[in-house]
């Protein structure tokens, strides 16, 4: 269960960083 908590905070991370180049540009 962590290991799939820790992967889907990576994904919302990712997701959030790509969100604020879109922004960003």
């Amino acid at each position: 269960v962590a290991e799939g908590a820790k992967a889907a905070g990576a994904s919302r991370v990712i997701g959030i960083d790509i969100d604020s180049k879109k922004f960003d540009v």
